[in-house]
């Protein structure tokens, strides 16, 4: 399952300071201070030092995808650890939530999610919807279920790459954060995309990432997609789906 997360307000604060004689007046930029003293390299160093040192996060995002031959918005909310994670994804008509607990991923879907992610027929799709499907490292539908649910997993998925650039402070979610821009992550790379990203990172202690904006173009489609960040640092609530049925079990299940 891919996690496809779009919002911005940039606004630019600029400090001017003055000096006085008696014959002239200058005026010239107060200087940056803070986190505003740093690079985008720094900056993105310095989120990641708390990030990776989160015990969880909490996350919700949308995603709208333009082609020539449809329009789609996909919405996704979900829990990360270092090691466990769950989703609940809706796009189109597919619905599903995965859970990644132990090294097995978990999965619950409707009719049209398990025929278009697991690659089910319809038949055994039919059969399955709504009920839990276990895979381990074995199926080959097991990396794509689990990429993005961990902590160290999902956050690549949104981190500018390229030439940074810095600005603030604006407002985002009702905090005070400092955004990096850049070029699409690094996880694009060979995909052939085009695009854009940036990261809010909270001005106050812990330096947190609090959201996220990712715009591409590819191949005549267009993504713009934006992801919030909250509960840092919170173990998330991530239970053991019960009853559920081996993927090995399920004759078109790979």
């Amino acid at each position: 399952m891919k996690i496809k997360l779009y919002a911005a307000v940039l606004f630019l604060v600029a400090l001017v300071g003055s000096a006085c004689s008696s014959n002239s007046t200058s005026t010239s930029p107060a200087p940056r201070t803070g986190l505003l003293a740093l690079n985008g390299v720094q900056l993105l160093a310095k989120a990641a030092t708390f990030d990776n040192a989160a015990k969880g996060v909490h996350y919700s995002g949308v995603a709208q995808s333009t082609s020539s031959s449809a329009n789609q918005l996909d919405v996704v909310s979900g829990d990360a650890s270092s090691d466990a994670g769950q989703a609940l994804s809706k796009a189109g008509t597919m619905t599903d939530q995965v859970v990644l607990m132990s090294g097995t991923a978990y999965v619950n879907g409707n009719t049209a999610a398990l025929q278009n992610d697991i690659g089910l027929n319809a038949q055994d799709a039919a059969a399955y919807s709504g009920k839990w499907i276990s895979f381990t490292q074995a199926n080959s539908s097991y990396p794509s279920l689990s990429s993005s649910l961990t902590m160290s997993s999902l956050l690549p998925n949104f981190i500018p790459s390229g030439k940074l650039t810095v600005s603030g402070p604006t407002t985002y979610n009702g905090r005070q954060v400092v955004t990096v821009s850049g070029g699409l992550p690094s996880s694009a790379n060979g995909s052939g995309a085009t695009g854009n990203a940036k990261v809010y990172i909270a001005m106050k202690a812990p330096n947190y990432i609090v959201g996220a904006d990712v715009s591409l173009s590819q191949a005549g489609s267009l993504l713009k997609a934006t992801i919030s960040f909250s509960n840092w640092n919170k173990m998330p609530n991530i239970a053991l789906p019960p009853g559920s049925i081996s993927c090995s079990t399920i004759s078109s299940c790979k």
